[in-house]
């Protein structure tokens, strides 16, 4: 598997832009262009850390990362990183409470899953659907150490998409047949 994914690795960055190159060597290199790019987002996260402990327990408010960011460094930028966003807007409080939410959110997920492959009568559709939103969610947790999002849809989504499945896989758990017939009249 390493040496697929080496060739891989090499195979796709064989096919990068010279810019795309230079923003993945920036990241190792402080010699490439754009090196001071990748450096900002680190220290930036560092004054953002620092932004949110000037009221850490329940933050500056909802939507005031920018503003708070300003009366502090002067700069009027979001947080570059969900987490420090959170804790600038809803202090630890917050970010505490959203991390219960991602933790049910992938417990809803797991739990699916697991009724769904245990269930006999499952559609194919269900078990792939519920790995996907596995994988996005993954996904956008490593994605938002690297950008805002606090008020994007997709977060929303998540807890809609979450619950929904959960509640069909509890149906197939409970009475697969019908389930079945249920899931089979709306397509």
């Amino acid at each position: 598997m390493l040496i697929l994914a080496t060739i891989a690795a090499f195979t796709v960055y064989s096919q990068l832009s010279d810019l795309q190159k230079e923003r993945y060597l920036s990241l190792a290199s402080s010699d490439v262009r754009g090196a001071e790019t990748a450096k900002g987002r680190v220290e930036g996260t560092f004054d953002d850390f620092e932004v949110a402990m000037r009221r850490p327990i329940f933050g500056h408010g909802l939507g005031t990362s920018a503003e708070a960011n300003f009366h502090a460094t002067g700069v009027n930028q979001l947080s570059h990183n969900l987490y420090t966003e959170l804790l600038q807007e809803l202090g630890f409080v917050g970010l505490i409470i959203f991390l219960f939410y991602i933790k049910t959110l992938v417990k809803n997920f797991r739990d699916a899953l697991r009724q769904f492959q245990s269930s006999g009568s499952t559609p194919q559709r269900l078990i792939q659907l519920t790995h996907a939103m596995q994988v996005w969610l993954l996904m956008n947790l490593m994605f938002s150490l690297a950008s805002y999002g606090l008020s994007s849809y997709e977060w929303y989504l998540f807890g809609g998409l979450s619950v929904a499945l959960k509640r069909i896989s509890d149906r197939y758990a409970l009475a697969p047949e019908a389930a079945g017939a249920g899931a089979r009249a709306y397509g």
